[in-house]
């Protein structure tokens, strides 16, 4: 080999280890502290969503979903992957769930960009999916309260022409009636085992 090629050849695995670097703390700013997982399992977590707003412009309490399990995605309705997918293992949640069961169960999207998801927005994007999920919006201050109560990453990505998306993790999260953290569950878990996780989780 060369000195030419051997200087390319050094090059490529140094550009390569650096893109894995940036790809592993990534994914380590995406997860919450921790292993993602066990850190707050039984310990009281998250905000009770008083002062925002569903999708049909009512303003939450502080009781909002009392008694129930509360199985919360964040993200936004301009997202073009991960939250669909997470929304549609929602909904076969929903539908394989007794319907006993799925009254105990609330199923919450909040969103992450305010700026564009009002009411209505989240209203029309939920729509999409099966009845029963819930949508939340609120100001970007009341936001930011709950993105941070809940442990999630959420940051905003300018684009070309001056729009812009969003950076999220993609955990759903399973809280129990009195407020402490059940579960964790990444994208990646496929709908069976999902629906297997939350059934054990919730005790059913």
């Amino acid at each position: 080999m060369n000195h030419a090629r051997m200087t390319r050849f050094i090059i490529s695995i140094l550009v390569g280890v650096i893109a894995a670097a940036v790809i592993a703390y990534t994914q380590v700013q995406k997860t919450p502290p921790g292993d993602g997982r066990n850190n707050y399992i039984g310990q009281s977590f998250g905000d009770n969503f008083a002062g925002l707003t569903d999708q049909d412009g009512k303003i939450l309490g502080p009781d909002a979903f009392a008694g129930k399990y509360q199985l919360v995605f964040f993200g936004f309705t301009h997202c073009p992957a991960i939250c669909p997918a997470a929304l549609q293992k929602a909904s076969y949640i929903l539908k394989n769930l007794d319907p006993a069961d799925r009254e105990k169960l609330a199923v919450l999207f909040v969103t992450v960009d305010p700026e564009r998801d009002t009411a209505g927005q989240m209203k029309s994007y939920i729509s999409s999916f099966e009845q029963g999920i819930t949508g939340i919006t609120g100001s970007p201050e009341r936001i930011a309260k709950t993105v941070s109560a809940w442990k999630v990453y959420a940051a905003k990505v300018p684009q070309d022409g001056g729009d812009y998306t969003m950076d999220h993790s993609g955990f759903l999260y399973l809280r129990d009636p009195k407020g402490h953290l059940k579960g964790i569950y990444p994208h990646e878990d496929a709908p069976d085992a999902l629906l297997s996780a939350i059934v054990k989780d919730m005790g059913l």
